[in-house]
C-alpha cells in the first residue's frame, strides 16, 4: 500500500467518522471499486488527454446519486492529479471502514461455484462465532476433491475432504510412529 492511498484513505474514513456517515461511505466506497474495476473509468481519469473539467463532468454525471463528499473527494485525486490510486485508496478504505464497523471478509473455496444461499447460510453460521458480520466471497479450487475451505484473516476451517485425508493421514502417520518407534 503507498503512503499516498493511505494519507488519502485516512482522511476519508476521519470525515467518515466525524460526520456520521461511516456506513454510506463504506458502501459508495464499495461501489467506487467496483464501478473502476469493471469499467474504463480509471483509464478515462488518468488520461492526460482528457481536461480536469471534463473528468469532473463525467463524475457528476455518473456518481450523481453519492454522497458529495465521495463527489470532492475524487475532484481532489483529479486536481492533485491522483487517479492512478483510487483502487488502492479504495481498498485502505474498505478496511479500515469494515473495522470500524465489525465487519469481517473471507474466501470460500470449493470445488465448484457456491449458490448465494449457501454463501450466505455460512456467513450467518461464522458471523454468529466470530461475533461480527461476515462476508464471504466463493472462489473455484479445482485441487479440492469436494467439500469447501475458508480462510478469514489469520484462520483457515478446512472442511474439504482433501483437508480431511491429509488430516488422516497425519493422524496415521503419527500413530505408526508412536507404534513403532520411527
Amino acid at each position: 500500500m503507498s503512503a499516498i492511498a493511505k494519507k488519502y484513505a485516512s482522511a476519508i474514513v476521519e470525515l467518515a467518522h466525524e460526520t456520521n456517515l461511516v456506513e454510506i461511505f463504506h458502501d459508495q466506497i464499495q461501489q467506487l471499486h467496483s464501478i473502476i474495476k469493471s469499467s474504463a473509468l480509471d483509464e478515462f481519469l488518468g488520461a492526460p488527454q482528457i481536461s480536469q473539467t471534463e473528468k469532473k463532468v463525467l463524475i457528476e454525471k455518473t456518481l450523481s446519486t453519492f454522497h458529495p463528499y465521495i463527489t470532492r473527494f475524487l475532484f481532489v485525486t483529479i486536481d492533485k492529479k491522483r487517479t492512478s490510486q483510487l483502487l488502492l485508496i479504495c481498498e485502505e478504505v474498505t478496511l479500515q471502514l469494515d473495522h470500524a464497523l465489525n465487519i469481517k471478509r473471507g474466501i470460500v473455496k470449493s470445488t465448484r461455484a457456491m449458490s448465494e444461499e449457501q454463501i450466505d447460510s455460512l456467513s450467518t453460521a461464522l458471523s454468529t462465532t466470530w461475533n461480527s458480520k461476515v462476508i464471504l466471497t466463493n472462489i473455484i479450487d479445482t485441487t479440492l476433491i469436494g467439500g469447501y475451505k475458508i480462510e478469514m484473516e489469520d484462520a483457515i476451517l478446512d472442511g474439504s475432504l482433501r483437508g480431511q485425508l491429509d488430516e488422516l493421514r497425519s493422524y496415521l502417520n503419527s500413530e505408526r510412529r508412536m507404534t513403532h518407534g520411527t
